[in-house]
């Protein structure tokens, strides 16, 4: 929120005029006493009528700070990450409970109970080396304040958020050969494309032509190592 029209005579008080009847403008007009709220600066300087008024000066609120746009170390490290897999992990026990209510109709059965427990175990190992991994490439690129582009986020703009919903979410529910289970990296999905947004708008304000580069060349969540074209 700009308040650019009320600045025209703000004086850097922080502290509004006095609220005593007997002060008058310029012209022996009475201005009448003003609240204050703490949020609204007093100065004086412009004229109404060709009488002098005091503007008030309107401070940005911290809501009003976020809208303008924040710096990159106003982004958790964690991202997204709880808000997507936390919902996604109830999603799986929900469907777990129904496997075992129902397991006829809601159980993986046309394979041996062996092999999807081998397919999840598979999955699983795939998604937690992706995430140790992207954890491993990104906390010292934050600490130096680059942009990530080298290991897993070479064919995946979002390695660790890959690794949850195409990893170790689906294999869980491989593990449990559970079909309703599946509903977590489903539930994961839909929440990481909701939210993912508001992540990269902070790198793209940060790095600009950088990030933009990068984001042409590299998925935002489907690992395609063939998309991607040098560093």
């Amino acid at each position: 929120m700009k308040h650019e029209s009320l600045e025209l005579a703000h004086d850097g008080s922080s502290s509004p005029p006095s609220g005593d009847t007997g002060e008058t403008g310029g012209h022996g007009r009475e201005i009448p006493e003003r609240p204050w709220d703490g949020a609204v600066q007093w100065g004086p300087g412009a004229q109404e009528n060709g009488t002098d008024v005091t503007i008030p000066h309107v401070a940005p609120t911290p809501e009003d700070e976020r809208a303008d746009g924040a710096g990159q170390e106003e982004l958790s490290l964690w991202g997204a990450g709880p808000r997507i897999v936390v919902p996604a992990l109830l999603a799986q026990l929900g469907g777990a409970g129904l496997t075992l209510a129902l397991p006829g109709p809601f159980g993986m059965e046309m394979l041996p109970h062996w092999a999807w427990v081998l397919m999840g175990l598979c999955a699983l190992l795939l998604g937690t080396l992706t995430v140790r991994r992207a954890w491993a490439e990104l906390k010292p690129g934050r600490q130096e304040g680059r942009l990530v582009t080298h290991g897993p986020y070479r064919i995946t703009r979002n390695p660790i958020y890959a690794g949850w919903i195409l990893g170790i979410l689906p294999g869980i529910a491989l593990c449990f050969a559970s079909w309703p289970m599946l509903a977590g990296p489903v539930v994961a999905w839909a929440l990481f494309r909701e939210t993912i947004v508001v992540e990269e708008s902070f790198l793209a304000a940060r790095f600009g032509e950088e990030w933009d580069g990068y984001a042409m060349r590299v998925n935002r969540l489907w690992p395609n190592p063939f998309r991607t074209r040098g560093g």
